[in-house]
């Protein structure tokens, strides 16, 4: 058997790419290997298929500034041949920002995945920003308050938070949205909040690290 090589990319989705549902994007990226000439990996079987995967789906209509997948070579190529060949390949707003090889026994960015930060804008949102100690004391003593890791309220109407998620523990941002409009007795429409995924994070020594980090 050939000799392969995992790499892990970071990449970013967003404008009208963040429309484009998790399983259609990933055919979006298996077009721009075949078309980057790039000597992919591909599994045994009646029905090969690329050995690429995406860390953790995106809802449609969330961007994600720091996103991750990873990818089977049969040649060690340089990350940046692979990083450019890629980008240049994607369609607009989908584009790799890093690319490295996977150190050791690494776990893959979906086993690896411990907690995620997301930004969320609200339209016509009461005025957050002139109770947020009162906001922000409230929620503590929700039944979520031990999956959020930290929340920021921003102004008037942005919210930022880090929130626990992956295979075992996962709670979506909307549900922390929900919980700072009930807090203050103020009807919520889902449809009226604009998130986008910042960062993907593991655990390392106690702490939570992008998962780009070695």
């Amino acid at each position: 058997m050939s000799e392969t090589y995992r790499y892990l990319l970071r990449y970013k989705k967003y404008g009208g790419m963040r429309y484009i549902g998790h399983i259609d994007f990933i055919r979006v990226m298996q077009r721009a290997v075949n078309r980057a000439g790039l000597p992919v990996e591909y599994s045994a079987g009646f029905n090969p298929h690329q050995r690429m995967s995406l860390a953790f789906p995106l809802p449609v209509g969330m961007s994600g500034f720091s996103e991750y997948a990873e990818i089977y070579l049969r040649s060690n190529i340089g990350c940046d041949e692979v990083k450019d060949g890629l980008s240049s390949c994607l369609p607009d707003g989908a584009e790799i920002t890093a690319c490295r090889l996977f150190a050791g026994n690494e776990k893959t960015p979906a086993a690896a995945l411990a907690a995620a930060e997301y930004t969320a804008e609200i339209s016509g949102a009461a005025d957050m920003g002139r109770h947020t100690e009162l906001i922000l004391d409230s929620i503590r003593d929700t039944e979520i308050a031990n999956r959020i890791i930290s929340l920021k309220i921003i102004g008037a109407n942005k919210i930022s938070m880090v929130v626990k998620q992956g295979n075992t523990n996962n709670l979506k941002p909307d549900a922390v949205v929900s919980a700072l409009y009930e807090v203050m007795q103020t009807d919520y429409d889902p449809a009226n909040a604009v998130y986008t995924r910042m960062e993907l994070f593991k655990e390392k020594n106690g702490a939570y690290v992008p998962i780009y980090e070695i």
